[in-house]
């Protein structure tokens, strides 16, 4: 596994009974920054996207704004309750979010699959988790043209996709939303819909093969087919 989840840091009691959390996972490049993005211009009064923090060095095609970049020492200097989750990459540096960051009524998540329970956990008022998934010629075109073969992390991406496809796969109760348009526009509306209904959107047959094909097509990658 590509991310996994090092230690939970729980908020005092009751600090975020008052937010929702949406959780958008999924595997790169399937929109999920452009969803959350779309949702919260179109809902600025109730949403907001909580920016991560991360130890690692900035990097030229950073978006404007994307982390706050802290070091390994202002890290460990912040207090427990300071943090409401991070992960460990496998190269030492960390990611994770900040217990001043979730300032709306709902905080809508670029979530890692191995940081969902730590959501779940951390005392928000409610957690819905959505996955986004592409159609398998879209997921591949987009992996390809995210991560072409000469790609020194295509290997690592893709084995994250794999196991994040296969998360979704084992969790039924996540809501999937297929996510080919070039806007996202359509994705978002569908999320924001389900998300306010509070129902859980029994899987279709067609998402749940999709779901199936994208496994089938991310394994067929990591094999050089």
């Amino acid at each position: 596994m590509w991310y996994y989840t090092l230690t939970m840091y729980y908020p005092p009691h009751d600090s975020l009974r008052n937010t929702e959390a949406l959780l958008l996972v999924g595997t790169s490049g399937v929109g999920k920054s452009a969803i959350a993005r779309h949702i919260c211009e179109t809902y600025p009064e109730d949403c907001t996207s909580p920016t991560s923090f991360t130890t690692r060095s900035p990097r030229p095609d950073d978006a404007s704004g994307a982390y706050h970049f802290l070091s390994h020492e202002e890290v460990a200097s912040l207090k427990p309750t300071d943090i409401v989750q991070y992960i460990q990459h496998p190269d030492g540096n960390l990611y994770g979010t900040l217990i001043d960051e979730y300032r709306s009524r709902i905080s809508v998540i670029d979530a890692m699959t191995s940081s969902v329970d730590d959501f779940r956990n951390a005392g928000f008022g409610r957690v819905a988790v959505f996955g986004i998934i592409a159609s398998s010629p879209e997921l591949q075109r987009r992996l390809d043209r995210r991560y072409p073969p000469d790609h020194p992390a295509r290997i690592p991406r893709l084995t994250e996709a794999l196991t994040c496809l296969l998360w979704l796969q084992d969790n039924p109760d996540v809501s999937l939303i297929l996510n080919d348009a070039p806007t996202n526009g359509p994705a978002a509306v569908e999320v924001m819909t389900q998300f306010k209904s509070k129902i859980i959107t029994p899987r279709s047959d067609q998402l749940s093969t999709a779901l199936a094909d994208d496994i089938t097509v991310v394994t067929q990658l990591l094999h050089g087919q």
